[in-house]
């Protein structure tokens, strides 16, 4: 069984699986992720984190989502294996060789929406170019007060399914 803890000081998650206890701190980020290179973890608002077999998925931002990043943390190599663009990042999923990003993007004169993109798995740069993936009108619109409780499925077709489930 792997389980996550938030960290604290230097100490952003704390992974534990069977073998091993990882540490994934903010010096492992600062080279990748330009928004924090003099930040510390007291810097960050949002940060979500999910288990898809050995890989963890994490988003994390700063500056209410304008600066953000996502990675994924190999437990069996102990490394980063992507890092790629988090603004407004607040869920991450891979599926067949690519990570799919959540947007809440929300900004003045822009109305408050979800985007959705994706990029192949093993991606190394912050500023990098996805596919946007097309969400319905509905959806773009499924705004909740805590983005931890946005879930993203995938149907036979491999196409993401954004639904929302309560963690109370």
């Amino acid at each position: 069984m792997k389980t996550i803890s938030i960290g604290t000081g230097n100490t952003l998650l704390t992974i534990k699986t069977e073998n091993s206890e990882q540490i994934i701190t903010m010096d492992l980020l600062r080279p990748i992720w330009h928004d924090i290179a003099d930040g510390s973890c007291d810097d960050i608002e949002y940060l979500s984190a999910d288990f898809y077999d050995d890989l963890l998925v994490c988003c994390a931002y700063v500056s209410q989502g304008q600066g953000g990043i996502v990675f994924v943390w190999d437990t069996s190599k102990e490394k980063i294996v992507h890092y790629s663009d988090g603004k407004f990042a607040v869920k991450a999923a891979i599926n067949k060789e690519s990570v799919y990003v959540l947007r809440m993007v929300s900004f003045w004169g822009q109305e408050a929406h979800l985007e959705m993109d994706s990029c192949p798995l093993g991606t190394m740069e912050e500023d990098n170019d996805v596919s946007a993936v097309e969400l319905d009108e509905e959806t773009a619109h499924l705004l909740i007060n805590d983005p931890q409780n946005y879930v993203i499925d995938f149907n036979s077709e491999n196409r993401p399914i954004i639904s929302v489930v309560s963690h109370d």
